[in-house]
């Protein structure tokens, strides 16, 4: 059998300083038949005129294609737009400020065909770099836990193992489910999760993209301490971003119910998890957006209605009190540490 058309789908915005690098990743791919979309969102600096230039360049043999979206859509949004202008059965995503290694299709590809198709999601490891270029440290020290990969890990957690920017899945993810909201901007979250749903992850235990770090990052450092904190403290962004992969999780979760009527049953207990996340990102929201007085009402009231009195209380105090959660949190973790060292 002739192998499958893949489609390589390098996304920008804004990335005018790192785009050359990531489109020669992209040219540089070994694998064959090969389609390769150039999209940009929309960017207001110079993102796809380099774009136009270097497929005006282009004497390969992949299948090349280039888009502009004519309004700025979001990381979900794009996703929806490249997915619908894919042909190919794989689509290899690639952000417009990291590099592909040239095996990277050819790699992810042959484990695809082991997986006898059954990998929805696939990723690999990859080696962090700073914004010269320069080598950090790889990714993953360790292959991540197979318990992290399964369906009930991703419906009660709210971060994906999954490395986004080594990303690959199949289109049946999109056929199937439809398109993500609009307002995710990690799908690498709710695509590993449909990934799950209607097969398996794949991880692959070789470095295929030079990720790199910079400040103009979708998912940035927050400073060593629990990203969560940071991230749901100061931007509103990720609360929503939050709301929206539950409630997209639990219509996944409903259109899988009607493809596979006897896994009904089986999914309630899924379907209660993700609702118990919604619920709590909802709170969080609330709380970001309150008043100082409104806060501390919610606060109680939360409180009192949860039935983790812990868990609440600790989410309270990360609105009510951030500074002195933090403190405690330092504390917290460099005891347990010196424990763990000690053999305690």
């Amino acid at each position: 059998m002739s192998p499958p058309l893949i489609t390589f789908a390098l996304i920008a915005y804004n990335q005018e300083n790192f785009i050359r690098e990531a489109i020669e990743g992209a040219f540089a791919q070994t694998y064959l038949p090969l389609e390769i979309i150039l999209s940009d969102d929309c960017s207001p600096d110079r993102t796809f005129e380099i774009m136009q230039q270097k497929a005006r360049e282009y004497r390969g043999g992949h299948r090349l294609v280039l888009n502009r979206n004519p309004r700025n859509l979001g990381i979900g949004g794009h996703v929806n737009a490249v997915t619908r202008l894919a042909t190919g059965q794989l689509i290899v995503a690639a952000a417009g400020d990291d590099i592909s290694m040239p095996t990277r299709t050819e790699e992810i590809a042959h484990q695809y065909k082991l997986s006898g198709g059954t990998a929805k999601s696939l990723f690999s490891n990859a080696v962090v770099i700073n914004e010269a270029g320069e080598r950090l440290h790889l990714w993953y020290t360790s292959p991540p836990a197979q318990e992290q990969q399964t369906l009930e890990w991703m419906s009660l957690n709210t971060w994906s193992v999954l490395t986004g920017c080594t990303h690959a899945w199949s289109r049946e993810v999109f056929d199937l489910m439809g398109p993500i909201s609009e307002q995710i901007i990690s799908e690498d979250r709710i695509v590993p999760f449909r990934s799950a749903l209607l097969g398996k992850l794949c991880y692959i235990d070789k470095p295929l993209v030079h990720y790199r770090k910079h400040g103009g990052n979708a998912s940035q450092d927050y400073g060593g301490q629990e990203n969560w904190i940071f991230k749901h403290m100061h931007s509103e962004r990720f609360l929503k971003n939050d709301i929206g992969i539950c409630e997209t999780m639990l219509k996944d979760l409903a259109t899988y119910s009607q493809l596979d009527r006897n896994s009904r049953r089986d999914l309630n207990w899924h379907r209660m998890a993700v609702e118990r996340n919604l619920a709590r990102a909802k709170t969080c929201l609330a709380l970001f957006t309150a008043g100082p007085i409104s806060r501390l009402v919610l606060s109680f009231r939360h409180m009192a209605l949860s039935k983790d009195r812990k868990a609440a209380l600790k989410l309270c105090l990360v609105y009510l009190a951030p500074r002195a959660y933090c403190r405690w949190h330092r504390i917290a973790s460099s005891f347990r540490k010196t424990a763990k060292r000690e053999g305690r």
